[in-house]
């Protein structure tokens, strides 16, 4: 008598799972034994049925993590287009420098009464502070990167000439910020 069994995750569970993975031919070969393994598990004593369940479920977690954190230290150099004051990007992926908040490539501040294109005066001084130049950078967060210029932190450059503000809590940045400020930088034009 031949016996059936229909595996119990559905072809679109087993993809959502692929997905969460990120080293698609390994786990691939992985779940397509796994998943023949259901169709025989009938047939397999009681006793090899956790020792088979645990090894899967210690390989998928070992992946798993190797893939988040070799993700987080991911390096990227290159010569990186400019999009605004704080973003930039390479081959066609954009990505938003840690830590950093600088204003849109359209905003406008106030100099006294008068407006003035501040994002677009951001933007062109990260422009000519990259200029040609490879960046060092590492992948912090999806989309967001941590770069290095000549071995000086980016973030920090762009912070003490006054065109971003620190959005995160380190030190370093918050000092920058305030040589700016001090000095009527950028941003700070006029507010001294």
């Amino acid at each position: 008598m031949n016996m059936i069994v229909k595996p119990k995750a559905s072809k679109r569970k087993l993809l959502k799972l692929r997905l969460l993975f990120f080293s698609k031919g390994f786990v691939e070969l992985v779940f397509i034994t796994f998943f023949k393994t259901l169709k025989i598990r009938k047939m397999l004593p009681s006793s090899l049925k956790k020792p088979i369940i645990t090894l899967f479920i210690l390989i998928l977690t070992s992946i798993f993590f190797t893939n988040l954190s070799t993700a987080n230290s991911k390096e990227i150099e290159g010569i990186f287009n400019v999009i605004s004051g704080d973003t930039i990007s390479l081959n066609g992926v954009v990505y938003k420098l840690e830590g950093i908040k600088a204003p849109n490539s359209r905003q406008k501040c106030k100099k006294g009464s008068l407006p003035w294109l501040c994002g677009a005066a951001a933007k062109r001084f990260l422009s000519q502070t990259t200029h040609g130049i490879i960046l060092t950078c590492k992948t912090k967060r999806a989309g967001s990167v941590k770069c290095n210029i000549r071995g000086r932190d980016l973030a920090k450059i762009i912070v003490k000439a006054g065109w971003a503000v620190p959005i995160s809590k380190g030190l370093f940045l918050k000092e920058a910020e305030l040589y700016a400020k001090e000095n009527g930088l950028g941003l700070w034009t006029g507010k001294k």
